[in-house]
C-alpha cells in the first residue's frame, strides 16, 4: 500500500457528532445490542465520540457501519439514523438554528451551505424549485470514496427536517444516484405548508377581499347592513393579523432564547479555547526556560493543577537506561504518598506484561478508563495500586514520547463517571508531548554542560595546542593551556601575539598562502565545508628557538555557512622528524643490504661453478708433482699452474666472502696477532714499496682481548683497509693502525647502529683526501670505486670488508672529512676463551690408507680428480654421479667412507642422500665436499653423523687429511 493511499484512508472526513447520532439511534432502536462492543469492533473510543472537535476517516465510518449492520442485520439503519437527527439532542446549535428560520426552503439552503460542519466527504448544491420544493445535488469531494449507506443517511436527514417543523417527514424523491450508475446523487424534497403559513396566506388575502366586498356591498345594502358587514369583515381581518402577530412574537421570543443559548455555547467554547491557549502558553514558558528535569515536572504539575479538571496527576519517567519508571513528580498527592511512589520503581525492560503503565510505555498509546476500580489487577506494585485507586476514580494514562522514544507515562484521575472527551485526551497528549520536549531539552542541556566540562578538561589537558583564530583580525580568540609546554607562552600571551610573532617568515608565508587557497575554494560549488588542511611549519618559542609542528585546520562557520574563524590543532613533531630521518637512514642501509644480498646470490652461484672447474687446476698439479723427479724441468711449469689455480681459488674465495657464503672456520685468536701477521706478509711489504711516501704508525694494545674468527678473512679485511688508506694519500702521509678494548654502555648510532657491549676495536686512519657525504652512503656498494682507471682494485674491496665483518657478527663505523682524512672503526665481539695450541704439521704418510671410499658428485671432472687423489693415497675409491645412484648402491653394499657433494641438481641433494643412506647404514662415515658454503644443510648432515667439511677446490693434503681424520674418528 502506498503512502498516498494510507494518508487518504486516514483523512478526517466526518465529525464525531455524525457517529454519535448514529450511536444514539442504535441504542434507541436496538437497546439489546452492546453499543460499546460496536465501538471496539470499529476501533472508535468513547472519548473520540464525546469530543465535538474530533473527526473520523472514511475507513472508521465504514468500520462503524459494518459493525452496526453485522449486529442489527437492519439494511434501513443508515436512513433511520438520518431520521434520528429530528429528535436527537446531539444536533445542538444546528437544530436550534433551523427552528429559528421558520422557512423550510431557507433550512435546506442552510443545510447545503453548512453541511461541511458535519462532513467533508461531499459537496451539496441547493436549488429552489417552488414554494414547497427544493433540489439538492451531492457530489463526493476529491479523493473521497463515499458508500451507498451515506446516500441513504442523507435521505433520512432530508426527511427528518420536516419532522422538526410539522412532526412529519418530508417527501424525498431520488431520481439520480451514484450507486445506480449516475454521476451524482440528486434529491427532490417536497413538503406541505405549515398552519402559520396558511394563516399568513389567509391574512394576505383577507384585506383585499374585505375591501372588495365592502366596495361592492356599499351601493347595494342599506347603510346599517353595510356597516354591520364592514365591521364584521374588519374584525375578521384584524383577528387574523392579531393571531399571526401573537404567533410570530412567540416564535421570535423562542428564537431569541435559542440564540442566547447558542451564544452561551459559543462563549463557553471560546472560554475553553482561551483556557487551552493559556495552558499551552504557560507550558511553553516552562519548557523553554526550565533546564532541570525535576523542576520542569514540578512546574508542569503546578500548571496542570490550576488549569485542568483532574484531581491528581503523576509523572512516571524512565531512567537513562530505559529499564524502569520512577515517580519524578505530580500533584494532588500527600507527601507520604509521593514518598511511597518514589520508592516503587516500575520495571519496563520486559514489554510482555499486563501492567497498565508498562503497556502504555511500550505501546506509546493512551489507556483511558471510566473507573480505576476495573484496573486494580493491571497495576503491578501493590502499594502503587493503593495510591492510585483511592476512591472510585477514573484512571487515565498517556505516554510521554519524543520522536518514537518512550520517556515515561503521565497518569491522571478524577471523580468524573462519564468518559473523558477526546479534547481532554488531546490536551493530555499535548501536555505529555511538551513534557517530552522539556525532558529532552533538560537532558540535552545537562549533556551539553557535561560535554562542555569534558571538552574543557580535554582542551586544558591535551598535549597538543588547540586554538581558534579570527579570520578578519588574524588574532587568536582561544588558545589551550598546552601552549605553555610547547612554546613556553601562556594562553593570554599567545592571544596577544600576531602570526608573524609566532611563525618564522617562511612558515608564515606558507600558512597565509594555505589560508588564501582554502578561502578561494569557498567560491567552488562542490567545496567540502568540513574539509581539513594539514601544514608542517616551524614555530617560534618564547626563548627564540624554533620547533617543527604539524598544524591541522578547518573553518568554523556562521549560520549562513560563511567561514569566520579557523579551528586548529598544533602538534609538536620534532621527535617525529628525528624518527623520520632515522627511518630514512635505516632505509638506505636496508637498500644497501639488499644490493649486497642480490649480488651475493649471483656471486655465490658463479663461485660454486668456478670451484668445480678449479678443482682440476688445483688438484692435478699435486698428482703430477708426486710422479716427477725433483730435477724435472716440468716441475716449475706445474707449480706455476698450481699457483695460478690457487690465485683463481682466492678470487672465488672473495666472491664467496661477498656472498657471505664462504665457510668461515672461526677459531680463537688474538687481534694483535692477525694485524702483526699481515704487517709481516709479502702483500704489505709490496704495498710499502709501492708507496714510499707513506708512513705506518702501529699502536697495538698490550691487553687486547681475544676474538673468534677466521685469520685468513680478517687478514684480508686489514689488507683492504690499509691499501685503501695508502691510495687515499697520493702526496704521502701517515696510516695509523690501532687495536684496543672498548665497552659501549649505550648504543652508538653513527654509520650504523652499534649496540652496547664489549668489543675488540680495530681502527685504521689516514690523512688522505677524505670521502664526501654522498660517496660515504655508497661506500660499501659492490663495484663502486673512485679509483682511477688501471690502478689497483676491482671495486669489491670495501664490499668484502662489509661481508666479512658481518660474517664475524661485527660492526663498522666510518667517519671522514674531505681534505682531512678517513677513519674506519671495526667492532668485533670479544671472547675470553684461550687460544688453542698449534697442532703439529702432518706428513704425507699420515694421509695414507687402504679403506674403501665412495665419491658421489654430479660433476664428472670432480669425480675423476677426487678418485685419482684418493687412489694415489692408497684408498680403494669408486664414484657415482647422483644421490639416487648412491642410495641404490647402499641397498646391497657398503663402503668405509662416503665423500658426498651437497648440491647435485636436478636430483636429491647431499642432505637427503645421507638421510636415506642412514636408513640402511645408520653409522655410515662421511666427508662433505662442496664448492658452495658451510650452510645449514651441511650442519644438518653433520648433526646426522657426517664428519668434516672440505671446501672445493681442495688440495691433496686437504682431502687426505679430512678422509683420514673421519676414518680414524670413533663414535
Amino acid at each position: 500500500m502506498t503512502v498516498d493511499r494510507i494518508n487518504e484512508e486516514n483523512r478526517p472526513l466526518y465529525n464525531s457528532r455524525v457517529i454519535k447520532i448514529c450511536l444514539e439511534c442504535l441504542i434507541d432502536r436496538h437497546p439489546q445490542i452492546d453499543s460499546h462492543g460496536v465501538l471496539v469492533a470499529s476501533g472508535i473510543t468513547p472519548q473520540e465520540i464525546e469530543d465535538p472537535a474530533h473527526w473520523f476517516s472514511q475507513r472508521q465510518a465504514d468500520a462503524f457501519i459494518d459493525a452496526v449492520m453485522e449486529k442489527t442485520d437492519d439494511p434501513n439503519f443508515p436512513r433511520e439514523a438520518g431520521r434520528h437527527y429530528a429528535k436527537t439532542v446531539s444536533l445542538g446549535p444546528m437544530k436550534q438554528y433551523a427552528l429559528g428560520l421558520l422557512n423550510m426552503g431557507l433550512v435546506f439552503r442552510a443545510i447545503s451551505r453548512m453541511y461541511a460542519i458535519f462532513s467533508r466527504g461531499a459537496v451539496l448544491r441547493f436549488r429552489k424549485l417552488g414554494a414547497t420544493q427544493v433540489e439538492i445535488v451531492s457530489t463526493p469531494a476529491d479523493g473521497v470514496d463515499e458508500k451507498a449507506y451515506q446516500c441513504d443517511n442523507r435521505i433520512g436527514i432530508f426527511e427528518a427536517v420536516g419532522q422538526i417543523f410539522r412532526n412529519r417527514f418530508n417527501t424525498v424523491d431520488h431520481p439520480e444516484c451514484r450507486y445506480r450508475g449516475d454521476a451524482v446523487c440528486r434529491y427532490i424534497i417536497s413538503w406541505e405548508r405549515s398552519g402559520l403559513q396558511r394563516l399568513q396566506h389567509a391574512r394576505n388575502l383577507s384585506l383585499p377581499v374585505f375591501l372588495l366586498t365592502a366596495a361592492i356591498a356599499f351601493p347595494l345594502l342599506p347603510r346599517e347592513a353595510w356597516t354591520v358587514l364592514f365591521l364584521t369583515l374588519l374584525g375578521v381581518t384584524a383577528s387574523l393579523f392579531y393571531a399571526i402577530e401573537r404567533i410570530t412574537n412567540r416564535k421570535l421570543t423562542g428564537i431569541i432564547t435559542q440564540q442566547g443559548a447558542m451564544a452561551e455555547g459559543v462563549m463557553e467554547n471560546d472560554r475553553l479555547h482561551y483556557s487551552s491557549a493559556v495552558l499551552f502558553k504557560n507550558l511553553g514558558q516552562v519548557v523553554s526556560t526550565v533546564c532541570e528535569t525535576d523542576r520542569l515536572i514540578d512546574e508542569i504539575s503546578a500548571v496542570m493543577a490550576g488549569q485542568l479538571p483532574f484531581d491528581r496527576g503523576a509523572f512516571m519517567i524512565a531512567n537513562r537506561e530505559g529499564t524502569r519508571l520512577i515517580f519524578r513528580g505530580g500533584y494532588g498527592f500527600t507527601e507520604d504518598q509521593e514518598r511511597l511512589m518514589a520508592s516503587l520503581p516500575i520495571p519496563v525492560d520486559t514489554p510482555a506484561t499486563n501492567d497498565l503503565i508498562v503497556k502504555v510505555f511500550h505501546s506509546r498509546k493512551p489507556i483511558l478508563s471510566e473507573s480505576a476500580e476495573g484496573l486494580k489487577d493491571q497495576i503491578s506494585a501493590e502499594n502503587l495500586k493503593s495510591v492510585l485507586n483511592v476512591g472510585n476514580r477514573s484512571l487515565n494514562a498517556v505516554p510521554i514520547v519524543y520522536e518514537d522514544q518512550s520517556l515515561g507515562v503521565l497518569i491522571v484521575d478524577n471523580h468524573l463517571s462519564t468518559p473523558m472527551p477526546q479534547s481532554d485526551v488531546s490536551i493530555l497528549m499535548a501536555i505529555a508531548s511538551q513534557t517530552a520536549v522539556g525532558i529532552i531539552n533538560a537532558r540535552s542541556y545537562q549533556q551539553l554542560r557535561e560535554n562542555e566540562a569534558r571538552y574543557r578538561l580535554l582542551a586544558d589537558n591535551v598535549s597538543d595546542i588547540i586554538w581558534i583564530l579570527d579570520l578578519a583580525s588574524r588574532k587568536f580568540t582561544y588558545v589551550s593551556p598546552s601552549v605553555d609546554a610547547i612554546l613556553d607562552y601562556t594562553p593570554e600571551e599567545t592571544m596577544a601575539l600576531s602570526l608573524a610573532q609566532i611563525l618564522p617568515s617562511e612558515s608564515a608565508v606558507k600558512v597565509e598562502k594555505a589560508m588564501a587557497t582554502e578561502l578561494g575554494k569557498e567560491r567552488e560549488a562542490d567545496a567540502d565545508p568540513h574539509r581539513t588542511r594539514t601544514i608542517a611549519a616551524e614555530n617560534i618559542r618564547k626563548d627564540g628557538t624554533t620547533i617543527w609542528t604539524e598544524i591541522i585546520t578547518r573553518f568554523l562557520r556562521n549560520n549562513s555557512g560563511k567561514p569566520t574563524h579557523i579551528l586548529g590543532i598544533t602538534r609538536d613533531i620534532s621527535e617525529r622528524r628525528r624518527t623520520e630521518k632515522e627511518k630514512a637512514r635505516l632505509q638506505e642501509r636496508l637498500q644497501r643490504a639488499e644490493k649486497l644480498e642480490a649480488l651475493g646470490t649471483l656471486a655465490g652461484g658463479v663461485a660454486h661453478d668456478l670451484n668445480n672447474i678449479l678443482s682440476g687446476i688445483v688438484g692435478y698439479p699435486d698428482l703430477l708433482l708426486m710422479d716427477l723427479p725433483d730435477d724435472s724441468p716440468l716441475r716449475q711449469s706445474i707449480l706455476a699452474i698450481k699457483k695460478s689455480g690457487q690465485k683463481a681459488a682466492a678470487i672465488v674465495q672473495d666472491l664467496l666472502t661477498l656472498a657471505r657464503r664462504s665457510p668461515v672456520n672461526k677459531l680463537v685468536m688474538g687481534l694483535n696477532t692477525v694485524v702483526t701477521e699481515y704487517l709481516n706478509s709479502p702483500e704489505h711489504q709490496g704495498l710499502d714499496q709501492d708507496h714510499p711516501a707513506i708512513a705506518f704508525k702501529i699502536r697495538l694494545s698490550d691487553d687486547a682481548l681475544n676474538i673468534r674468527g677466521s685469520a685468513v678473512h680478517l687478514s684480508k679485511v686489514i689488507m683492504n683497509l690499509v691499501r685503501n688508506a695508502a691510495e687515499a694519500m697520493p702526496a704521502g702521509g701517515c696510516v695509523t693502525i690501532v687495536t684496543r678494548n672498548i665497552y659501549l654502555d649505550t648504543p652508538v648510532n653513527n654509520f650504523e647502529l652499534i649496540p652496547e657491549g664489549e668489543f675488540a676495536l680495530l681502527s685504521v686512519t689516514d690523512e688522505g683526501v677524505g670521502i664526501s657525504a654522498q660517496d660515504l652512503q655508497r661506500l660499501f656498494d659492490p663495484f663502486y670505486s673512485k679509483k682511477r682507471l688501471k690502478r689497483s682494485g676491482s671495486g669489491l674491496g670495501t664490499t668484502i670488508i662489509w661481508s666479512t665483518i658481518k660474517d664475524h657478527d661485527g660492526y663498522i663505523d666510518v667517519s671522514s672529512v674531505e681534505g682531512e682524512g678517513t677513519r674506519f672503526d671495526i667492532y668485533l665481539p670479544f671472547t675470553r676463551e684461550e687460544i688453542d695450541p698449534a697442532a703439529a704439521p702432518l706428513l704425507l704418510e699420515d694421509y695414507l690408507g687402504d679403506e674403501t671410499v665412495l665419491v658421489v658428485d654430479d660433476v664428472q671432472e670432480q669425480r675423476e680428480i677426487t678418485v685419482k687423489m684418493l687412489s694415489k693415497l692408497g684408498y680403494r675409491a669408486t664414484a657415482l654421479a647422483s644421490g639416487e645412484e648412491a642410495v641404490g648402491f647402499f641397498k646391497t653394499r657398503r663402503v668405509d667412507l662416503l665423500v658426498l657433494d651437497m648440491i647435485m641438481p636436478p636430483g636429491i641433494d647431499g642432505l637427503e642422500t645421507y638421510r636415506r643412506v642412514s636408513e640402511y647404514h645408520p653409522h655410515q662415515k662421511a666427508v662433505i665436499a662442496s664448492g658452495y658454503s658451510e650452510s645449514e644443510q651441511v650442519k644438518e648432515v653433520q648433526r646426522l653423523g657426517a664428519g668434516a667439511y672440505v671446501r672445493k677446490p681442495f688440495t691433496l693434503e686437504q682431502i687426505g687429511h679430512a678422509v683420514r681424520t673421519e676414518l680414524d674418528r670413533t663414535r
